[in-house]
């Protein structure tokens, strides 16, 4: 009771804030990656990134389900069909798989702004009903990792416009539109999933900086950390 109290002035902190922050703001769905030139860092080293995912999955019965890290993941998707590898979440470094990934930790931690990382698995007709994002101050960024061979049965609708994943390659989007996605081939899909803090002129980048600290230490946060292995 008392932490779903929390939850509820945080989700009321977040559209108020949101809203003073980006009142008017004329951003697009899909942002062009030269507007995160910081990011290509992680595809140049997209081989290495693959190379120690294959390691960590060849080495793990199982990986953690996403509806059992944070049960808020529940109302958007099956259970048991999203899996995850957290690294990193609004910040908090999850050293517990520290040695699986030690050039890919080392490598988000040449960019700062980086606030979550984790791969992010679909299974098998895995589906995620529409839904937004919690907080417009970050943006996500996507990375393909394993992608199936019928790769366009894989997608994300992303406010009426469907992106396919491919190995190697990234797109980044805003996501507080609207948007949903879905594997519907027969093989599993890995991307690495990343939460970039936004670029804002002062001083409403120092408001969204110590916004984004205050949800790094929320319950919905702390829950995440604490199962995560």
């Amino acid at each position: 009771m008392y932490n779903e109290i929390k939850r509820k002035i945080l989700t009321f902190l977040v559209e108020a804030v949101e809203f003073f922050i980006f009142f008017g703001n004329k951003d697009k769905a899909i942002i062009p990656n030269e507007n995160y030139p910081e990011l290509e860092l992680l595809t140049q080293h997209f081989d290495t990134i693959k190379k120690e995912y294959i390691s960590y999955q060849n080495k793990q019965d199982t990986l953690q389900y996403f509806d059992e890290l944070s049960v808020s993941q529940q109302r958007i998707v099956e259970r048991k069909k999203w899996q995850a590898v957290i690294l990193r979440i609004y910040g908090r470094k999850v050293n517990k798989q520290a040695e699986y990934f030690q050039q890919t930790h080392q490598l988000l931690e040449k960019i700062p702004s980086i606030k979550t990382a984790f791969f992010s698995v679909f299974n098998p007709g895995t589906k995620l009903i529409p839904h937004r994002g919690p907080y417009k101050g970050v943006l996500r960024y996507h990375l393909g990792i394993v992608i199936p061979k019928e790769y366009k049965k894989c997608a994300i609708n992303i406010d009426g416009t469907i992106c396919h994943w491919q190995e190697g390659k990234a797109f980044i989007f805003d996501d507080t539109y609207t948007h949903e996605a879905w594997n519907d081939s027969e093989e599993t899909r890995v991307i690495l999933f990343i939460d970039i803090v936004r670029k804002l002129h002062f001083p409403f980048n120092k408001i969204n900086d110590f916004f984004l600290f205050i949800i790094q230490h929320s319950p919905l946060v702390r829950e995440i950390y604490s199962k995560a292995k």
